[in-house]
């Protein structure tokens, strides 16, 4: 663990910046190589702590993996799968156990599924239930925590309505459906990030998509067989998100993050923070990859506040810590509704965006699963509490570049279980 990080009001920017690759990509692009027959590689995979925690529980299932800062390369196949000695250590990584609690309930040996103290207090149960309807055979802690005792054997295609919506439940849901019997069908009423299904058909898989109502219809069938494919992770959305506090509020700021993911599935904030009225386009967009990549440039604005559906708020789950802080600096109330599902990520993130927010002196209220935050105020340089949560402790770094004072951050390390060498970049 590195020291305390201390951070100052910064001056205008004006830059040209990369971000880590996406995280959320590169667990999906690694576990569908780790099924696909023969060699992948992979460009631009993000090798922060989370992704580590993948790469490691992939080695133990016996599949061969070289991780290098360019190019890292999959030997996989579906064969590859060995019972491993062991329980498989998710670390702090939600993703890592969500999405191999389906890929494992499908292989023909047992495993265990075991994470840290934190992973181990999150709700598992969303992710059991629709897996037990397709046969599989997990044990849970009191019902809903890990470890997951999982007992791998032939699964059927079923039929869920997703009952909250989840990105990371439905990736669970369609890598257990590649390998069952008969085909699966996902409804969700929000549609949330497609990455799962764009990088199965990277590697060669079928999932017929659909519109439904508002949300999305989405069937795989069954006993699929992948194959190699060669990969590049775009930037980090999310960890983009971070960068536009202070580019947003210090004058004559010019902030371009280069080759940033740009799904339609994952960039609503843009689309709400146009609303309040922030300079921010994308530019130099290129399609001919897995996920589309664009130019992000940010200018400073004057914004103004507005009101977040909690349709609008499921798809933009992850970038809710960076939207509060810009919210306290825009003029009037802003209403952020629907944020339960923050209350089941590394911690409680609704508690600890409004606490740190009211330690920095804004002006927030939390209403059941509603943020309301009235501005604009002027922040103050405060401790940061992170409660171990990434994201938690990036959003109020950067609130310290527009607070008066100094802001300090105990735990900067934290920042690389999504971010790896964030503060270098923003150094």
């Amino acid at each position: 663990m590195s020291e305390a990080l201390r951070v100052r009001r910064c001056g205008r920017l004006a830059a040209v910046v990369r971000v880590p690759g996406d995280k959320s990509i590169s667990h999906r692009t690694l576990i569908l190589a780790a099924l696909a027959n023969g060699e992948s590689s992979i460009s631009r995979l993000n090798l922060g702590r989370d992704v580590e925690a993948t790469v490691d529980c992939l080695r133990a299932l016996g599949v061969e993996i070289d991780v290098a800062p360019d190019v890292t390369r999959v030997t996989g196949g579906a064969h590859k799968f060995t019972a491993p000695n062991s329980p498989l250590f998710c670390a702090n990584s939600g993703t890592t156990m969500r999405l191999l609690s389906g890929l494992l309930s499908t292989m023909p040996f047992a495993s265990t599924l075991a994470g840290d103290e934190s992973l181990s207090r999150r709700d598992m149960k969303r992710v059991v239930e629709p897996l037990t309807k397709m046969g599989a055979q997990i044990a849970a802690t009191n019902g809903r925590h890990a470890p997951l005792r999982i007992t791998g054997r032939p699964l059927h295609g079923a039929r869920y309505e997703m009952p909250v919506p989840s990105a990371q439940v439905k990736g669970a849901l369609i890598l257990a459906a590649l390998r069952t019997r008969g085909e699966t069908t996902i409804i969700e009423s929000v549609k949330t990030r497609d990455h799962t299904e764009r990088i199965v058909e990277t590697f060669g898989g079928i999932v017929f998509s659909e519109d439904y109502r508002q949300g999305s219809s989405i069937s795989i069938p069954g006993n699929q067989t992948l194959v190699p494919a060669e990969v590049s992770v775009p930037g980090d959305f999310s960890t983009a998100a971070f960068l536009f506090i202070p580019a947003l509020f210090t004058p004559g700021s010019d902030l371009t993050v280069k080759s940033v993911g740009v799904n339609q599935t994952r960039t609503h904030l843009l689309d709400v923070l146009r609303r309040m009225g922030a300079r921010v386009r994308v530019e130099n967009v290129d399609e001919s990859g897995v996920e589309p990549v664009g130019d992000l440039v940010v200018e400073s604005s004057r914004l103004k506040a507005t009101s977040v559906s909690a349709a609008e708020t499921a798809l933009m789950i992850d970038e809710i810590p960076a939207l509060a802080v810009i919210a306290s600096q825009a003029e009037g109330e802003t209403i952020i509704e629907g944020c339960g599902e923050l209350r089941h990520k590394e911690t409680d993130r609704i508690a600890a965006v409004a606490e740190n927010l009211r330690a920095f002196g804004g002006n927030v209220e939390v209403d059941g699963e509603d943020i309301r935050i009235v501005g604009p105020t002027k922040l103050m340089g405060a401790t940061v509490n992170s409660f171990g949560d990434h994201r938690v402790a990036i959003a109020f770094g950067m609130a310290g570049l527009i607070a008066d004072g100094e802001t300090v951050i105990p735990d900067p390390d934290v920042a690389d279980i999504s971010a790896p060498g964030f503060w270098n970049l923003l150094a």
